[in-house]
């Protein structure tokens, strides 16, 4: 249960810290991570709204997979 907590405290916490350093240095330097004419490429806007529309998907599920089975079970 233990080595459970720390293995979810990592994965939680190590992210946050390195995106925040990410940012920082970015900052710090005055030019962001990825340039913005990325955007312009369709390979990337086209990506992205896959990416989006999936993770939606994906989280709305568990809600209306709840909903349905309230129905069906009574």
């Amino acid at each position: 249960m233990i080595v459970l907590t720390y293995v979810l405290v990592g994965h939680i916490v190590t992210p946050t810290h390195t995106n925040t350093h990410a940012r920082q240095r970015a900052h710090h330097h005055g030019r962001p991570d990825r340039p913005p004419s990325m955007l312009t490429s369709r390979a990337v806007v086209l990506t992205s709204l896959i990416g989006f529309v999936a993770n939606a998907a994906m989280f709305s599920v568990p809600f209306h997979l709840s909903t349905f089975l309230q129905i069906v079970e009574g």
